[in-house]
């Protein structure tokens, strides 16, 4: 008889450095986060000390650019998802190497810390590139969802969120973080949707 595998990681901490907003070469936005939890154990002497863990966090899509904006260095945060193992060529040449991460797919921002100002100054806004107007198109659609989500009551955000299976959103700190999460259901059910459209071509 198998046993079902279960991999579900919830932590909750603060943040050790400011989060690293990046982009696939698609264009999907990628953010990283290093967070601290304190455990507790018994040093030699028998007293409760202070344990720090560290953990790398993957954040994928729109709430990877909300952690990006929102958060910062010392900023409280819990995370929901799954362990990720991976192996990779050093670049130094020093052999395999092996990471384990957190993929999230819930963050929650606990308190109202935002980056330093030193850290938002030295962001520069990158040239503009010419799009396409197949972009222009998906941009604008991406601005209507945004601008769609943002006029909707509290209330109302609520029962979207139920409707999406995302339980308990009245939990959620405030519109900002609930909006974040229902967008980044909504992108991975489209996502599901374009992977299964695939797989029946390819049938």
């Amino acid at each position: 008889m198998s046993v079902a595998n279960v991999n579900v990681v919830v932590i909750t901490g603060n943040l050790t450095k400011d989060p690293e907003l990046r982009h696939t070469p698609g264009g999907t936005a990628v953010c990283d986060l290093r967070v601290a939890v304190n455990g507790r154990r018994k040093d030699r002497g028998g007293d409760w000390v202070d344990k720090p863990n560290y953990f790398n966090v993957v954040v994928w899509g729109a709430r990877g650019k909300a952690a990006a904006e929102h958060l910062g260095k010392g900023s409280p945060v819990a995370v929901e998802g799954r362990l990720d193992w991976r192996e990779y060529e050093a670049k130094d040449g020093g052999g395999t190497r092996q990471v384990v991460e957190i993929i999230a797919e819930a963050v929650q921002f606990l308190g109202s810390s935002k980056p330093s100002q030193e850290a938002v100054a030295s962001e520069e806004e990158p040239e503009a590139e010419a799009e396409s107007p197949e972009a222009e198109v998906e941009e604008q659609a991406e601005s209507d969802e945004e601008s769609e989500l943002a006029s909707l009551t509290r209330e109302q955000l609520d029962s979207r969120a139920r409707d999406l299976g995302i339980e308990n959103p009245e939990r959620r700190p405030n519109k900002a973080a609930l909006i974040v999460e229902i967008e980044a259901v909504e992108e991975a059910y489209e996502f599901a949707e374009a992977e299964s459209g695939e797989e029946e071509l390819a049938y």
